[in-house]
């Protein structure tokens, strides 16, 4: 005789080669490079889209959906900040993504690329780029640091976010704040700018930034080819890995 495992949800899902079956339903973040990891990955499970992560969690919690494929830190973000009954399997699936800053094709500010760029590579070589990671991601410290603002700003940068992916933009209260929101007031007074934060959805700052509404995206951004096709990209600031949360 031969054996094979069944295929049932009353057993704890173990990894992610399990969820490769039509009998279970995975969630996928709207606009993100996990629906094409998932694809990939578990071609025969259903897919569910969702446009707030808060959303998918609850909804794997309540076993509404089997699993919720999206970025690793996050999700070990919401876990280390009280959300229970679930867990993230081990490993990651897919490749690495860039995350990076969106920018409008259509922005007035002159060589705005370049100056972004530029920025990044400052911070990088002075430690602040490590740093902000090292606060707001690993050691989930969500406290912000007094930064400087300009005395004579130049001109008006208008920054799209979304308010919703802890710990890079979210709201505390009434007020926004994040590892998104630092690199945002960062930039502002590197560029001697003024600061005006839209937040709305993905789908909806990109095309802000499309559009020229917007000048730029700080929102923890993933590099999809769909979206190169739309806004320009900056050069990559870190890695994203795509992983898999399930009840636990």
């Amino acid at each position: 005789l031969s054996g094979c495992a069944k295929s049932d949800k009353k057993t704890e899902i173990a990894s992610a080669t399990w969820l490769n079956s039509n009998a279970y339903t995975i969630g996928v973040p709207e606009g993100t490079d996990a629906i094409i990891e998932v694809e990939s990955d578990c071609p025969k499970a259903g897919v569910k889209y969702y446009s707030r992560d808060v959303d998918a969690y609850l909804a794997v919690q309540q076993g509404r959906i089997d699993a919720f494929a999206f970025d690793r830190v996050m999700m070990e973000f919401a876990i280390g900040n009280g959300l229970e009954g679930v867990k993230i399997l081990p490993e990651n699936i897919g490749e690495p993504v860039n995350i990076v800053i969106g920018i409008s094709p259509q922005s007035n500010i002159p060589d705005l690329t370049d100056s972004i760029n530029r920025f990044l590579a400052e911070i990088r070589e002075d430690g602040t780029l490590d740093d902000m990671y090292r606060r707001w991601v690993m050691q989930m410290d969500n406290t912000m640091p007094d930064l400087p603002v300009p005395e004579n700003p130049a001109l008006t940068l208008k920054v799209g976010t979304t308010g919703l992916v802890e710990p890079f933009s979210y709201y505390e209260g009434n007020q926004l704040t994040g590892y998104d929101i630092e690199m945002i007031y960062r930039f502002a007074y590197w560029l001697n700018a003024d600061v005006e934060i839209k937040t709305s959805d993905y789908s909806g700052i990109i095309v802000a930034a499309e559009t020229g509404a917007i000048d730029c995206i700080m929102a923890n951004l993933n590099a999809t080819d769909e979206r190169r096709e739309q806004i320009d990209f900056s050069d990559p600031i870190f890695e994203s890995y795509t992983a898999l949360m399930v009840r636990d």
